[in-house]
């Protein structure tokens, strides 16, 4: 069908929360809408989910296209009241003229006014883009001597050509650096960060004599970029604006945004630019002194200027000299492990010396790139690939994730849970019940293997090498990102990065370390995390089940059985109760469908379905090993194209159903996608996987398995660090996220390849030797190569 164009005519008719809008999101013509259809024409759920999610947009919108009927006056107002206290001559000052002052604010391109209307003259952007000349508002006098001095090379023809043809353009460079009115609001770009490069360049100094009658220009600042973002005040009615000696602007012109209307979000993050001799607190505070009375405040006002020094704290030099000195032990052990090689005395690695060797950057850069065209038997190789490809699908879902704040389409988001295909990245979170799966089958098959080889197993090291397997990696990193990670950000999100991440690292990096983070207020540290913390968990109370297994009694089977079934209980109870959607990637609901979700996503009594099958799995694999299982050709055709099946059904059922249909998916779907993984693991470990088999077990990917937890930990504080490096929002779609995973991939590769040889493998080896465990073999051997969860 052919869509309708809104016009700006349209726009400007509508008022914000007025009813128009409720017919354009319900498919309908507005009123005196001139446009019409064919009899057969209705609209697409696709454009109608758009239109509601652009719902809050459209209302800002209302507020900035809205411009005002007033009566053209015939002059301008003096928009710069003397302030007390200063020695600057303003009586004098030609500034009052309403002709040059309005030519030049008629060339400020298209400023977040909420209007075009520009006859307030240069005084519209006082408050806004600039500091307020006001000083009971800003008392730093040089701030204001160095904003009132702009004003006026902006309001002088002479003084502007004078200094442009000095070759210094800094008059034309600041106002351009301001973030505009940008194109496809009502698409979701509410970014105008306008461009921080182009601000922190500037350089103005400027001494000019003017004449007897005028004071001298004396100006000598660079140019400091900030980024405003603003938000509501809450039980504050709004107020008429006024100056300290009557109104501070004309009434005809709406600031920033046209934020000054209460009855418009305030949905932009916009940047401006103004001299380094103002602050960020000037600005701020100019900014409140205009929107308090509407009952809005700025957040945050985030600056940054060229060359601005960042100094070591505490932290970072903690962190820094932990650094070198682990590096220093690496090099030392690489240097003594080469030359026992090279001297063939092996028998020093009995001594003494095998608790630095485990440091060595040789030995374990060729176990963990190791290639072995043959594994033994025991060793489930079609897990490489398993984890290989899966830690893909979770890097590419979290870059929606990650940087939904820094996106300039935002309505695209929408899209994301409609159509069938874009479910494979609005149920990438199935990707964690794989990991899950592989976590359970992993444990269960070691513990039942461990019985058969040492007649026992010791379940007080069977807590302590978990705990030392995942929690050092995970220290690491958070160490990282809370001290030096923050050195590669100098975006004009920069800063919102260390409020949102580096500082919770700094105070909460110890809840994801002990795995309890998922049940603690978030943000914590590694969002990631909660992750570990619900494996972790899970294989605590592993034993519940394991232990019963053990016995290879029927009662064994029975309680396994009677525990799965609980765990599809409980968060079909949870669903139906509470009437909650069926999970999801949780980056496309509002807050309270955020935190009403928290049950179904990040508790452990949510995933326990995946992780129980793959002890089932497990079961399955010891209790067929060693016996030639066979079966039918018929059997596997069938085995696979049910697995297939279920997959898909999990996979791309995901979309507008009952609420019956809602409560049994919610329910059901982890379970089942164990079932289809538990098929795909037997049938290609007992050798009839096929072509699947051979793509999963390929040797190429042993490398890339072994670094997959390594992985797993730094690609989202490599993606959470971009969005405080870059300088522009960015454009999402699924081209661009799939080479921004490319990159992920990529970067994390290079982090993570360190992380592993400096912590995960030198704790494993030093576990080995302080905690030798009795009956540790070749398979026991192979499967901890394995391990990864």
């Amino acid at each position: 069908m052919k869509s309708r164009p809104l016009s700006m005519s349209h726009l400007n008719n509508v008022q914000p929360f007025a009813t128009p809008l409720d017919t354009i999101t319900q498919g309908r013509d507005p009123p005196n809408s001139t446009v019409s259809h064919s009899s057969g024409d209705t609209r697409t759920g696709r454009m109608e989910g758009r239109w509601r999610v652009a719902a809050v947009v459209l209302v800002a919108a209302a507020g900035l296209l809205t411009v005002t009927q007033a009566e053209e006056k015939s002059s301008l107002k003096s928009f710069w009241p003397p302030p007390k206290d200063l020695n600057i001559d303003f009586k004098n000052m030609d500034l009052n003229s309403g002709e040059r002052a309005a030519k030049a604010a008629r060339k400020l391109h298209r400023l977040l006014l909420g209007s075009e209307d520009t006859r307030a003259g240069l005084n519209s952007v006082l408050g806004m883009y600039l500091p307020s000349i006001n000083p009971i508002v800003v008392r730093n006098l040089e701030c204001i001597s160095d904003v009132i001095g702009v004003l006026r090379v902006w309001a002088d023809q002479g003084l502007m050509n004078k200094i442009l043809s000095r070759g210094s353009y800094w008059p034309i460079f600041l106002p351009d650096s301001w973030g505009k009115v940008p194109d496809g609001i009502l698409y979701g770009n509410v970014l105008p960060w306008g461009m921080q490069e182009e601000c922190t360049m500037i350089r103005a100094n400027e001494h000019i004599p003017i004449n007897e009658t005028k004071p001298a220009i004396n100006m000598e600042f660079r140019g400091r970029y900030c980024l405003v973002s603003v938000g509501m005040i809450k039980n504050e009615k709004p107020e008429t604006l006024r100056t300290w000696e009557g109104e501070f602007m004309s009434p005809d012109v709406q600031v920033g945004v046209a934020m000054t209307d209460p009855n418009v979000l305030p949905i932009f993050n916009y940047g401006t630019c103004m001299p380094s001799t103002c602050s960020a607190e000037d600005l701020e505070a100019s900014i409140n002194s205009i929107l308090k009375p509407v009952g809005k405040m700025a957040k945050h006002v985030d600056c940054h200027i060229e060359d601005e020094p960042n100094y070591l704290n505490t932290g970072d030099i903690v962190f820094v000299v932990i650094l070198s000195v682990l590096g220093s032990v690496m090099l030392l052990a690489t240097v003594i492990d080469l030359s026992i090689n090279y001297y063939d005395t092996q028998e020093l690695r009995k001594g003494p010396l095998s608790f630095l060797l485990v440091f060595s950057m040789y030995t374990n850069m060729k176990n963990t790139f190791a290639i072995k065209l043959k594994e033994h038997p025991d060793v489930i190789s079609c897990l490489h690939g398993l984890r290989v490809f899966t830690m893909v699908w979770v890097v590419w879902g979290h870059g929606y994730m990650m940087q939904a704040n820094v996106t300039k389409n935002l309505v695209h988001y929408k899209e994301l849970s409609q159509g069938v295909l874009n479910q494979i990245i609005m149920n990438a979170s199935y990707s964690v019940d794989t990991f899950l799966f592989m976590s359970g089958l992993l444990v269960a098959y070691t513990v039942l293997l461990e019985k058969d080889k040492a007649r026992g197993v010791n379940w007080i090291m069977y807590y302590i090498h978990r705990f030392i397997r995942l929690s050092p990696p995970i220290v690491f990193t958070a160490a990282a990102s809370a001290t030096v990670f923050r050195f590669i950000m100098n975006g004009p999100n920069s800063h919102a990065v260390e409020r949102n991440f580096v500082e919770p690292c700094r105070e909460k990096w110890w809840a994801d370390s002990i795995f309890i983070n998922n049940f603690l207020e978030h943000p914590t540290c590694l969002p990631q995390c909660w992750y570990t913390a619900v494996d972790f968990q899970l294989f605590a109370v592993a034993p519940l089940v394991l232990a019963p297994l053990l016995t290879n009694s029927f009662f064994s089977l029975v309680w396994l059985f009677l525990v799965t079934v609980t765990s599809v209980a409980v968060p079909i109870i949870n669903i139906a109760v509470y009437n909650l959607v069926p999970p999801g990637l949780p980056f496309l609901v509002n807050e309270e469908e955020r935190k009403a979700n928290v049950d179904l996503y990040m508790m452990p009594w949510a995933r326990a379905s995946s992780y129980l099958m793959g002890i089932w799995t497990a079961w399955l694999l010891v209790r067929v090993r060693n016996k030639g299982f066979k079966m039918p050709p018929v059997v596997v055709v069938l085995g696979w194209v049910v697995s297939a099946a279920i997959a898909l059904a999990v996979l791309f059922g995901r979309q507008k159903v009952s609420q019956v249909v809602s409560i049994l998916y919610g329910g059901l779907s982890r379970l089942a996608w164990g079932v289809s993984l538990l098929w795909v693991v037997f049938a290609c470990h007992t050798g009839y996987g096929g072509i699947m088999n051979s793509i999963l077990s390929h040797p190429s990917l042993q490398p890339l398995s072994r670094l997959t937890y390594s992985l797993f930990l730094v690609t989202i504080p490599i993606q959470i660090f971009y969005t405080g490096a870059i300088y522009m929002p960015l454009y999402v779609n699924h081209l661009t996220k799939i080479i921004e995973t490319c990159g992920y991939l990529f970067i994390g590769g290079l982090v993570g390849i360190p992380l592993t040889l400096a912590v995960e493998r030198p704790i494993l080896g030093l576990e080995k030797i302080i905690f030798p465990r009795k009956g540790r073999g070749i398979i026991e051997k192979k499967v901890e190569e394995k391990k990864q969860e």
